[in-house]
C-alpha cells in the first residue's frame, strides 16, 4: 500500500529522468508513457481501503494530473496559468462583475482541480457571483467527479443546489 501510494510521487520524478535519458523527439511518447502510469495509479486507487492513504494518494493524482496538463499547455504553446496567479488575477479586481470577467478567462485558458477552484471563487463577495463563477470553471476542472469541494464555497445550500443542478451533477 505504501509502495502505491509513493508510486505517484516517484511518476514526476521518473518523468524528469526519462526525459534527461531520451532526445527531445520522444516528448509525446513519455507523456503517453506518463498518463498510461497515472491511468494504472488511478486504478490502484480503488484498492486502497486507509481513508487517509486514500486521501494522500488522490492529492498526489489530482498534482500529477495538473502537472501534465501543464506540459500540454507548454507543448502547445499556450502559456502555463497556475493557481496562485489565478488567484491574484481575480483578487486583483474590485467588483465581481470584473472577476467574473476574469474567471470567464480562466475558464478557457486554465486546469484546475476541484479545490484550486474553490480557492479562486472564494475571492468573489456573492453567493450569486460564486455561482456564475463555478458554473464558467467547471469545464476547467481536472477532477469534475469532485466538483463538490468546489460546491463547497457556496454560503447557502440553495445556492449549491441551483449549481449542482445547472452542472447536470446529480448527487454532491
Amino acid at each position: 500500500m505504501i509502495r502505491t501510494a509513493l508510486t505517484s510521487t516517484l511518476l514526476a520524478l521518473t518523468l524528469a529522468t526519462a526525459a534527461q535519458a531520451r532526445p527531445a523527439a520522444d516528448t509525446e511518447t513519455l507523456l503517453s508513457e506518463a498518463r498510461a502510469e497515472l491511468h494504472g495509479l488511478q486504478g490502484q486507487l480503488g484498492m486502497v481501503t486507509q481513508p487517509r492513504v486514500r486521501l494522500r494518494m488522490t492529492h498526489q493524482i489530482l498534482r500529477v494530473e495538473g502537472l501534465l496538463n501543464q506540459v500540454d499547455r507548454t507543448l502547445e504553446g499556450r502559456p502555463v496559468v497556475t493557481v496562485e496567479k489565478a488567484v491574484a488575477d481575480v483578487e486583483a479586481q474590485r467588483y465581481d462583475n470584473d472577476k467574473l470577467e476574469v474567471i470567464a478567462d480562466l475558464s478557457e485558458s486554465g486546469r484546475f482541480t476541484s479545490r484550486e477552484i474553490s480557492e479562486i471563487v472564494s475571492s468573489c463577495a456573492f453567493d450569486s457571483t460564486k455561482v456564475e463563477a463555478l458554473i464558467a470553471l467547471h469545464r476547467s476542472a481536472i477532477d469534475p467527479n469532485r466538483y463538490a469541494v468546489a460546491l463547497d464555497t457556496l454560503e447557502f445550500t440553495s445556492s449549491r443546489d441551483r449549481t449542482a443542478k445547472a452542472l447536470g451533477m446529480d448527487e454532491w
